[in-house]
C-alpha cells in the first residue's frame, strides 16, 4: 500500500474525504491527517508519505508552500491539489512546481479521485523501478522479513544471484542517516566495493564479501551465508539473537551454526504505557517511574525486539513531551548500548521533562534560595506547610523569609498558599462529583467548614454554589 497524508484546513471536509474515499481499493492507505502545511511539514519530517492530497488554500501555510518545501526536502513524495473553481491560477502553479495533478472540490468523487490516484501509483511504480538499487531491494527482502507476522507469510527466499558472492552479513543496533545519502549504488561511497548497506527501522543491516573484522560500537550480530540460505530466516534470526544481546547487556558477536533463537511479543501492553500517562499527567514523579520501570522489565521479561523497544521510548518521549509543552533530549538514546541502560536513560528523560513542565507552570522568582521554597508549596499544598519548614528549605531566617516573600512574589506566604488550595478546590468543584468535605482535605484543609468560610472570602461564593455557576 501506498501512503497518504491529507491536508485540508476545513475539518468536515478532510474527514469527508477520508471516509468517502476507497483508499485501499485504490492501493492506498491514510497515514495521517493535518490542518495546514506547517503542521504537515512537521508530520513529514517523522514519516514521509508517498502522497500527499492537500487543499491550496490554507491559513500559516498554503498548499502552494507545503508542494514548494516539499518538492526540495521530499521529492519523491506525490502531490494531488486540491482547488476551487476560479482558482486555475494556483492550481497552474502547482503543476509547475511537480504537483501530479488537481482535484476540483466541488467535483470530488470517488471516480475523480481514482483518477488521480491511479496516475499517482503508475508515477510511483515508475520511480521504484528506477531507483531501485541494488541495496534498497536488499532492504526490502530482508526488513520485510521482521514484520510481526512475517514468518507465517513470507516464502522461504534463498538469496538472489546478484548478491551471492557476499558471504556474510551483520545486523547493527543503529540507523546511519549517511547509508541512504552516501550509498546510491549499494555499496559504499567511501570506495569499499566489498559491501552493501541498507538502514531504516533504527537498525543498518550488511552484506559483505570478506569477513568482518571490525567491531561496532553499537549492539550487533553477523552470521556467514550459503548460497542456497533462506535469507529472511537468517535475518530474523540474527534479529532475535540482537534483541538477546541488547536485553543481556553484550555487545555482539557472530550467530552459530544450528544457535536457537526464542519467541518475542512485538507489541506493548496497553495497560502499562496508560499507567505512564496517567503518572505522568497527575505530575506523579515516583508513580511514573515505577511504571516506567514495570514497563522495562516486562519488555526484558519478553525479550521485546531492540529497536522496537527503542522506538517506543522514543514515542513515549514525544507524548509526554507533547503533554508538557517541553522539549524533549532524545539524542542520549543512541549512547545506550543495553536494554538496561536505554531503561536508566528513559526515566531520567521523562523526570526531566516532568520537572521542567512543573517549573514552567509555578510563578517563580529571580531568588533561587526561594524558588526552592515555590517550588515545594507547589508539591506540598495539599499538605501541612508551616513557616519553620519553609525557612529549613530556604536555608534563612523565617522573618527574612516572609519579608523576601512578600518583596518577591507580591503576596505573603499564607496568601500564597491559600490562592494555591483555592484554585485547586475550584478545579475540583468543576470537574469532579467530590463531595465539599473530600474537596476541603484534597485542598489541605483542616475541616469542611473552615474550607467553606475560607472559599467565600476569595471568590464571593460558597463551595455549592460555585459549583452550580
Amino acid at each position: 500500500m501506498w501512503t497518504v497524508l491529507l491536508v485540508e484546513d476545513e475539518t468536515f471536509v478532510r474527514r469527508s474525504i477520508r471516509s468517502g474515499i476507497p483508499w485501499e481499493d485504490n492501493g492506498f492507505t491514510v497515514i495521517g491527517e493535518c490542518s495546514n502545511g506547517e503542521e504537515a511539514l512537521e508530520f513529514m519530517s517523522k514519516e514521509t508519505p508517498d502522497l500527499v492530497v492537500s487543499d491550496i488554500r490554507m491559513p500559516i501555510v498554503d498548499g502552494i508552500e507545503l508542494l514548494r518545501v516539499s518538492r526540495q526536502k521530499y521529492p519523491r513524495t506525490r502531490f494531488v491539489m486540491l482547488t476551487v473553481m476560479n482558482d486555475f491560477e494556483h492550481a497552474q502553479q502547482a503543476l509547475e512546481l511537480g504537483a501530479s495533478g488537481y482535484v476540483l472540490k466541488l467535483y470530488l468523487t470517488p471516480d475523480k479521485m481514482a483518477e488521480a490516484l491511479l496516475k499517482v501509483s503508475q508515477e510511483l511504480e515508475r520511480e521504484l523501478l528506477h531507483s531501485a538499487t541494488l541495496a534498497e531491494r536488499l532492504g526490502a527482502l530482508l526488513f520485510e522479513s521482521m514484520e510481526p507476522d512475517a514468518e507465517n507469510r513470507a516464502k522461504p527466499s534463498p538469496l538472489p544471484a546478484e548478491l551471492r558472492e557476499y558471504f556474510y552479513m551483520r545486523v547493527i543496533l543503529h540507523e546511519w542517516d549517511a547509508v541512504s545519502s552516501t550509498i546510491q549504488a549499494g555499496e559504499l561511497a567511501s570506495g569499499n566495493r566489498n559491501l552493501l548497506a541498507c538502514s531504516r527501522k533504527g537498525m543498518t543491516l550488511l552484506l559483505s564479501r570478506k569477513p568482518f573484522s571490525d567491531t561496532p560500537h553499537y549492539p550487533h550480530v553477523s552470521a556467514k551465508l550459503s548460497p542456497s540460505q533462506d535469507i529472511r530466516s537468517l535475518s530474523r534470526q540474527l534479529c532475535r539473537r540482537l534483541d538477546e544481546l541488547w536485553h543481556n547487556g553484550k555487545n555482539g558477536g557472530y550467530l552459530l551454526n544450528g544457535q536457537q533463537t526464542g519467541e518475542r511479543a512485538t507489541s506493548l501492553p496497553w495497560a502499562l504505557e496508560k499507567a505512564v500517562l496517567h503518572a505522568f499527567e497527575q505530575k506523579q514523579t515516583l508513580e511514573m517511574t515505577e511504571s516506567l520501570k514495570l514497563l522495562w522489565a516486562w519488555m526484558a521479561q519478553e525479550c521485546f525486539p531492540a529497536a522496537l523497544a527503542r522506538q517506543n521510548a522514543l514515542n513515549l518521549l514525544q507524548r509526554l513531551s507533547s503533554l508538557s509543552g517541553q522539549a524533549p533530549t532524545e539524542g542520549e538514546f543512541e549512547a545506550a548500548l543495553s536494554h538496561e541502560a536505554a531503561g536508566h536513560t528513559l526515566v531520567r528523560l521523562c523526570v526531566d521533562l516532568l520537572e521542567r513542565w512543573r517549573l514552567a507552570a509555578y510563578e517563580l522568582s529571580d531568588h533561587p534560595d526561594l524558588n526552592r521554597v515555590i517550588f515545594h508549596i507547589n508539591e506540598h499544598f495539599q499538605e501541612d506547610i508551616n513557616l519553620v519548614m519553609l525557612s529549613s528549605i530556604a536555608m534563612m531566617d523565617d522573618k527574612y523569609l516572609s519579608v523576601l516573600f512578600k518583596k518577591k512574589m507580591g503576596r505573603t506566604l499564607t496568601q500564597y498558599v491559600i490562592d494555591l488550595r483555592i484554585k485547586h478546590a475550584c478545579r475540583l468543584l468543576r470537574e469532579t462529583d467530590a463531595t465539599v468535605s473530600e474537596v476541603a482535605v484534597s485542598s489541605g484543609m483542616p475541616n469542611e467548614n473552615y474550607f467553606s468560610r475560607l472559599f467565600k472570602r476569595e471568590t464571593g461564593f460558597t463551595p455549592s454554589a460555585y459549583r452550580q455557576r
